[in-house]
């Protein structure tokens, strides 16, 4: 369950730094006169998205420990079969609440 609300921003956060490594290290190369601008335009890119993605990661480490602090108060419905958290969940009859460890668990409720 942690890893499914913790996955996204950690993907993130690796692409950023990633990112920062890549336009720190194509600045210092040597390069034609003709590619210079083009590749300083790139890195400067670069590095305006990794500051983005570390950003959107920030919030998405946030907001996961937001809902784990939810789930841990009550305010978010636990699982009737195994006690793991619910989401809301859209199927062929509508919205349900359903397991968050899904393929494990099968557990839903309807809303």
């Amino acid at each position: 369950m942690y890893f499914r609300l913790f996955a996204k921003p950690s993907i993130a956060l690796a692409l950023a730094a990633y990112l920062i490594y890549w336009s720190e290290n194509t600045a210092d190369q040597k390069t034609s006169v003709i590619l210079k601008p083009l590749m300083d335009s790139i890195s400067l890119g670069a590095a305006y998205f990794s500051a983005g993605l570390l950003v959107l990661s920030g919030l998405g480490f946030l907001y996961s420990g937001y809902r784990i602090w939810r789930w841990q108060n009550g305010e978010i419905p636990f699982c009737s079969r195994c006690g793991s958290m619910v989401e809301i969940r859209y199927g062929r009859h509508g919205e349900f609440w359903g397991c968050m460890s899904y393929p494990r668990c099968r557990g839903s409720e309807g809303i």
